[in-house]
């Protein structure tokens, strides 16, 4: 995933932005596989609610461009078609010390409304366009730590490698593409994903990062992720 964006802190404990992200989701399962470029636009606000708590609020609307396979009676064909979807999320998160380390707890819900274009695939076969809503609840727990380095002759830059794992409950349904031609079907009920990933900080104040995530480890449709950052304070 590739983001960029910027904020601004409008208050003591008000933060307000804006990013711009393109992101290739890969998912795999028995019926098939698609694989997913999205672009996004996005809106985000922060506040601080106590000395180490957090809510955080999103709202964004994203661009699909879907290529699917469909590995039904071995069938193979292949098609490609494109959606649109508006989402919005809400977090609570919270920071606790404990030793050397950073606990980081989190509980949030979303919300996303995705509408699919109809299409026909390699074999011929013709595959509805669908609509669908559905709401998650999702769960988190976040460990990193962070140690100096040296950088250069005179700088040095702070290491922050961290690790975490979460879970989700799928509220609603969803089309799941290469499961059936024309049917809206139920997504995983629940699924746990883990991710783990490096940061680094500047003297300058510069951030670049690297985060590497699996998800559906315990359904039937598994998702990667590898994201890079880079923040510059002005």
């Amino acid at each position: 995933m590739l983001a960029g964006g910027a904020s601004y802190l409008v208050a003591e404990d008000i933060n307000l932005g804006g990013a711009l992200r393109f992101g290739r989701t890969d998912r795999s399962g028995a019926t098939g596989a698609t694989a997913v470029d999205t672009w996004s636009l996005g809106a985000f606000a922060q506040t601080r609610l106590d000395e180490q708590v957090f809510l955080d609020a999103m709202v964004s609307y994203s661009l699909l461009a879907i290529d699917a396979r469909f590995d039904q009676n071995g069938a193979g064909a292949t098609g490609s078609t494109e959606a649109r979807s508006l989402g919005a999320q809400l977090k609570l998160s919270g920071v606790m010390p404990l030793a050397d380390w950073q606990i980081s707890p989190s509980i949030g819900a979303g919300i996303v409304d995705v509408d699919r274009d109809a299409f026909t695939a390699s074999d011929g076969t013709r595959i509805g366009g669908a609509r669908s809503t559905q709401l998650s609840l999702n769960a988190a727990l976040n460990v990193g730590t962070s140690f100096t380095g040296d950088f250069g002759a005179d700088g040095s830059v702070v290491y922050a490698p961290h690790f975490g794992l979460s879970g989700f409950a799928n509220v609603g349904r969803f089309d799941a593409l290469t499961a059936a031609t024309d049917t809206v079907t139920e997504s995983d009920r629940f699924g746990l994903g883990a991710n783990a990933g490096l940061d680094a900080t500047f003297d300058s104040g510069a951030t670049v990062g690297i985060n590497a995530g699996v998800g559906g480890l315990t359904g039937d449709q598994k998702s990667y992720s590898l994201t890079a950052r880079f923040s510059l304070p002005f």
